[in-house]
């Protein structure tokens, strides 16, 4: 994870596996193992600031599950169904709205999975990143 620190600009980190959770600062179920992993992960100082996000399909407690028959795990299957992907055609669509920001990708998840079987996590914070427009910017 050092290069990390080399790529310049704004960084999302989207984590599709079991216990992924650790890698969220604020996790707050297990505030005291998540902090670990973070420093683990994000040892260099530069890194851990206000151009990096993270999100993850579970908990710290948690394993992240795969639905076979979707092709892809419950996770990334909702992420890719808000962004506009069909994933029983496999083809490209339009996205749930003009604007997409990471806060409203991470809600998303949330609510469309089962959560008896998962949670998606994300840092709890004021700032958000705006993954993408098709609004037009002189409008």
């Amino acid at each position: 994870f050092e290069m990390m620190a080399s790529i310049k600009g704004k960084k999302l980190i989207i984590i599709d596996a079991c216990y992924s959770g650790a890698f969220v600062y604020d996790d707050i179920y297990y505030p005291e193992t998540s902090i670990d992993a973070y420093k683990i992960l994000f040892e260099t100082p530069s890194i851990q600031n206000d151009n990096l996000w993270i999100l993850s399909s579970s908990r710290s407690s948690e394993e992240s599950w795969t639905d076979n028959s979707l092709g892809y795990s419950k996770f990334t299957s909702t992420l890719l169904e808000f962004l506009g992907y069909d994933t029983e055609s496999h083809k490209a669509g339009n996205p749930k709205r003009d604007r997409i920001f990471l806060s409203e990708l991470a809600a998303y998840a949330k609510e469309n999975i089962d959560k008896e079987i998962q949670i998606p996590q994300s840092e709890n914070t004021l700032r958000d990143l705006m993954l993408f427009s098709l609004l037009s910017p002189y409008l």
